[in-house]
C-alpha cells in the first residue's frame, strides 16, 4: 500500500472502545476496508500479514491515536526523552554551580 492509505480513528459509542476505519484513495476512487474476520490459525504455519503500509501511513495512524488521547504505555520515546533531559539538567547544574563558585549543598 502507498501513502494514500489513511486510518480514521474515533471514540466509539461504547466506553473505552474506538472505531477504526481504513480508507484508500486511488485514481479518484475511494476504497474502504471491510470489517476484519477472525479465523483459527495453525500455530505451526506461517501467518500472512493483514496488510502492509508505509511509514508515513503508520505516522498518520499514530497521529490519529494521539488525537484520541492514546499514549505509549512505556515507549522509549517518552522515557528516553525524559532521561536525556535529566542528564542535560545535571550537566547544566554542574556548569552553573562551577561558574557561580557554589556548592549544591549551599542550597539546602
Amino acid at each position: 500500500m502507498d501513502g494514500k492509505t489513511k486510518f480514521i480513528i474515533r471514540r466509539s459509542g461504547v466506553s473505552f472502545e474506538y472505531d477504526i476505519h481504513i480508507i484508500r484513495e486511488e485514481a479518484n476512487e475511494l476504497f474502504v476496508a471491510r470489517p476484519l474476520t477472525w479465523f483459527t490459525a495453525d500455530r505451526s504455519r506461517h501467518i500472512s500479514q493483514t496488510t502492509t503500509v508505509t511509514k508515513p501511513t503508520l505516522q498518520q495512524m499514530m497521529d490519529e491515536l494521539w488525537d484520541c488521547g492514546i499514549r505509549p504505555s512505556e515507549g522509549s520515546g517518552s522515557a528516553g526523552a525524559l532521561a536525556a533531559v535529566q542528564v542535560h539538567l545535571s550537566d547544566m547544574r554542574k556548569i552553573a554551580f562551577k561558574n557561580l563558585k557554589m556548592n549544591w549543598r549551599d542550597l539546602k
